[in-house]
């Protein structure tokens, strides 16, 4: 084995434990001996992804965490929350540019289910980016719209979402609703 296959391999073995991902270019060199030679690029946004505990059709990250001492919305609750719907690249829709969080009730069903879902385990001060598909978005789709995109039915979307206020309502409207 030569001598620079050999330095290739030691760093291909120190970018692995790292927290970089590389691309790896094939290059044939020194009488047609093949040696791979290792890029690094930083991680991209959706490569930190990972399943989400509460459904695994749910792709998660954590960008921000609320304090630990931060409460969670529980189901029926009123919620304030800024988020932003991304699809294939282009923004579909965006609350932080709005002067009032989106408001609704959490958890019964009146925003998209992969939305609804994830904001009832979020606590408050929670940043999120999300993406998911099928039956969680848009099951119909979406016509398209002067600066917006079409969307086609069950299409994966992405959405950063934040709580940023827990209102709340009676302990009698949450109880009809858990």
């Amino acid at each position: 084995m030569s001598i620079i296959r050999l330095f290739v391999l030691l760093i291909m073995g120190i970018s692995c434990s790292s927290a970089w991902k590389f691309n790896r270019i094939f290059a044939n060199t020194f009488a047609s001996s093949t040696i791979i030679l290792t890029q690094f690029i930083q991680p991209t946004f959706a490569g930190d992804l990972i399943p989400a505990p509460w459904d695994n059709n749910v792709k998660y990250e954590i960008l921000k965490e609320g304090p630990s001492t931060s409460i969670k919305p529980k189901v029926g609750e009123i919620v304030g929350i800024r988020f932003k719907g991304n699809y294939k690249g282009v923004d579909f829709d965006n609350t932080f540019d709005t002067a009032q969080p989106y408001l609704y009730r959490a958890g019964v069903g009146l925003i998209l289910k992969g939305l609804d879902e994830s904001v009832v385990q979020m606590k408050l001060g929670d940043k999120y980016h999300l993406v998911f598909g099928g039956n969680l978005a848009f099951e119909n789709g979406v016509k398209s719209s002067p600066g917006k995109p079409r969307i086609p039915a069950g299409a994966e979307v992405d959405y950063i979402v934040e709580v940023v206020d827990i209102p709340g309502v009676g302990e009698e409207f949450i109880a009809d609703y858990e």
